[in-house]
């Protein structure tokens, strides 16, 4: 069964809205790993000195990296879930269009 418009409609903004949901999640590892993790690694270098306490930083920094990188593909994930919601959408459109002056 064809799809009506208010459907196609609906699932598009689902769509957006996921690709919304990701982009939050990805603010929201950028903020931890820009602010949250950096503070913490200020605080610890204040209070801890020594080899161990640069290499446990220098550790959390590979983590903070990781987490930018996340970050990162979940954004691109959102990107993409964009486009091709936009297309589906497009595409399904055009096809109702279609049978509409098919029907007439």
């Amino acid at each position: 069964m064809a799809k009506s418009r208010v459907t196609i409609q609906l699932n598009y903004d689902a769509a957006k809205k996921q690709a919304q949901k990701l982009d939050e999640i990805a603010d929201t590892l950028i903020n931890v790993a820009d602010q949250q993790l950096d503070g913490c690694f200020s605080q610890l270098q204040s209070q801890w000195k020594g080899e161990n306490a640069n290499a446990y930083v220098n550790k959390g920094k590979v983590v903070q990296g990781d987490i930018r990188t996340t970050a990162s593909n979940v954004k691109n994930a959102a990107e993409s879930i964009r486009k091709i919601a936009k297309r589906t959408y497009d595409a399904e459109m055009h096809a109702v269009r279609l049978a509409e002056m098919r029907n007439r």
